[in-house]
């Protein structure tokens, strides 16, 4: 299940608001993941790349890493670099 909302700026722009944060991360990055962190992440990725955040290839390689993850210390790399806001 994704869990994300499209808002509309002052400007026009849509932002993407995504229920992932690696803030969510425990201290332990050997914790274990489930299917929902693994979608949230997934579901970010596409966003992300479809607002041009991401290449086609960068996208690939994220979603390869992200539907293997078996970790947080897996996912949260994979979302560092993207904007706060997201």
């Amino acid at each position: 299940m994704c869990h994300s909302s499209r808002t509309r700026s002052a400007v026009g722009a849509t932002a993407v608001r995504h229920e992932w944060s690696a803030d969510r991360a425990p201290a332990d990055p050997t914790a274990r993941i489930g299917d929902t962190e693994r979608e949230e992440v997934v579901a970010m990725l596409g966003d992300a790349a479809a607002e041009g955040y991401l290449t086609a290839g960068e996208l690939d390689e994220r979603l390869a890493t992200a539907l293997t993850a078996r970790t947080w210390g897996d996912l949260v790399p994979l979302t560092v670099d993207l904007p706060p806001e997201w």
